[in-house]
């Protein structure tokens, strides 16, 4: 199970799946907000919701209707303020390491870099 309307989701859309096992769905969280998500945790999982503005307007519902692709693009239409209809895609963010990561990979250059001028003395 990824998610289910016992947590903070009110309802659940029809859900996609591509090939990769990636996953996005509409729901409408138990505050009202509306949205496109990729998980079960409102916040760290969101796409897109009705909460923030696109494109400098405000987003008053969706459109998903199978828009997610094997490169975990996401396509949707989102009706703004004003009566604007956009058709968006939105591309996953490229995973970036952790910042212990970071460290190690800096002490180990670091190390590195001694180890060189210690062996041309």
């Amino acid at each position: 199970m990824i998610v289910d309307n016992s947590g903070p989701f009110a309802g659940l859309g029809r859900p996609l799946i591509n090939n990769q096992g990636d996953v996005a769905f509409p729901a409408i969280l138990d505050s009202e907000i509306q949205g496109i998500y990729t998980g079960p945790d409102p916040l760290a999982n969101v796409v897109i919701d009705n909460n923030e503005p696109l494109f400098g307007s405000q987003i008053l519902t969706f459109a998903f209707t199978g828009g997610l692709n094997d490169a975990g693009q996401i396509a949707f239409t989102a009706f703004m303020e004003g009566g604007r209809k956009v058709i968006v895609r939105a591309d996953p963010l490229a995973v970036l390491p952790e910042p212990s990561t970071l460290l190690f990979l800096g002490f180990g250059l670091v190390s590195l870099i001694g180890f060189k001028r210690k062996l041309k003395r």
